[in-house]
């Protein structure tokens, strides 16, 4: 279990950067289609909206470099030996239940909120 503690510590040290590069993303995602509607949808664009938009995607892509960069330092400064087989099944087990119990409450939200 000693492995697993420690595997499960690496992971949570790792959350804040795994979370901005899922923020970064999401900003560059939203930002750079949002430049595009606004400038073929709109008669008259504002260049202070398209600028604004850009900005959103350039800042997001930005994150999520950085945050991507850092995650590849952090993780060669803690490259861990292979584990026993018995801890791989047992994060294995792990990863795949905490996966289950996320789309169960997915399907039970869904499920719920369509009525």
């Amino acid at each position: 279990m000693g492995q697993l503690s420690r595997q499960t510590g690496i992971e949570l040290r790792q959350l804040p950067l795994t979370l901005g590069k899922v923020v970064g993303g999401l900003m560059a995602a939203i930002g750079f289609p949002a430049v595009v509607a606004v400038t073929t949808r709109s008669t008259d664009p504002s260049w202070l909206t398209v600028a604004l938009w850009a900005l959103v995607g350039v800042a997001g892509l930005a994150v999520f470099v950085a945050s991507s960069r850092a995650m590849a330092r952090r993780a060669s400064r803690a490259i861990d030996p292979v584990p026993a087989s018995k801890d791989a099944l047992q994060m294995s087990l792990l990863a795949w239940a905490l996966l289950a119990l996320l789309a169960a409450g997915f399907v039970l939200v869904t499920f719920l909120w369509a009525g």
